[in-house]
């Protein structure tokens, strides 16, 4: 739970430890949050990871309580059945295939901030001008929200989510934010039902679970979910990665000169920086693997 380990770029040598030594760690509850089982080996966390029998997700995924879609029962925080009949629904809206087809509104958005931060003079934050506008450009694209209303996905984000474990929630402040995304989207869903394009919202918003069309409660609390997940994991990709081949210009002119080096990056960017560093279960019933 403490963050410095991260800033310092000390983690390596903490998680190394931990595997060799203690590969499921017993965090004591501190004043940074409760107390947890750390699981570090990649064969334990795959294993916990697809164990909602005795390894949930409903009571919440992060280590402290900050569930942003407040009361409302997300894709992020359910175990199956739930999760894969509301999953299945826009999954083949997002395979690989379907995203290509979005590859000029992506190129579109990257070149829009970069040619912002070319014009530029000095130096400049690269996670707040380029990472965290990123993903909210080609998402709103991707949602079907219009091009003027980017902006506000971003501010959205930022006001649901929290980069700091240790940073206190302002739960007013993110009952607010909610509340506003929840209005936003309420009043595009009602439009996409009645003129349904390709985008997401139209697909969500027409989709069905049971034969039924999913609630109010089950849309909001996607959308709230693609708001808030669907940015922070790109946001720490780019930075991340962007850090990773300054500080390696080796690789950064070996990718320049053969591009088909590409997709095996991505891929290597995603592994060694993981987005997302942590993901929490709650036991259901006793486990004793260790």
């Amino acid at each position: 739970m403490d963050i410095s380990i991260f800033g310092q770029d000390r983690e390596m040598p903490v998680f190394d430890e931990l595997r060799a030594h203690d590969p499921v760690h017993w965090n004591a509850p501190s004043p940074l949050g409760p107390g947890f089982w750390a699981l570090t080996k990649y064969a334990d966390v795959k294993s916990a990871a697809s164990d909602n029998i005795r390894l949930s997700s409903a009571g919440g995924t992060q280590i402290l309580d900050r569930k942003v879609e407040g009361k409302l029962a997300s894709l992020h925080n359910m175990d199956d059945p739930e999760h894969a009949q509301l999953r299945k629904i826009a999954v083949p809206h997002l395979r690989a295939l379907r995203v290509q087809q979005w590859q000029d509104a992506i190129d579109e958005a990257v070149k829009y901030l970069l040619d912002d931060v070319a014009s530029r003079a000095g130096e400049f934050d690269m996670v707040h001008t380029v990472s965290a506008k990123l993903p909210m450009l080609v998402l709103s694209r991707v949602l079907g929200v219009p091009a003027a209303d980017a902006p506000r996905m971003v501010d959205w984000t930022n006001r649901l989510t929290s980069s700091d474990p240790a940073d206190e929630v302002d739960q007013a402040a993110l009952a607010s934010a909610r509340d506003e995304v929840m209005a936003y989207f309420e009043k595009l869903t009602e439009l996409r039902r009645r003129e349904p394009t390709t985008d997401l919202i139209s697909v969500l918003a027409n989709g069905k679970k049971d034969g039924r069309p999913l609630t109010w409660e089950e849309l909001a609390a996607y959308y709230i979910l693609l708001v808030a997940a669907g940015n922070e994991t790109a946001r720490h990709a780019v930075s991340g990665g962007t850090m990773l081949l300054h500080r390696h210009p080796e690789t950064w002119q070996r990718l320049v000169a053969d591009q088909s080096l590409l997709p095996s990056a991505v891929e290597e960017i995603l592994r060694w920086v993981t987005p997302v560093a942590a993901m929490r279960r709650t036991a259901l019933r006793a486990t004793s693997d260790r």
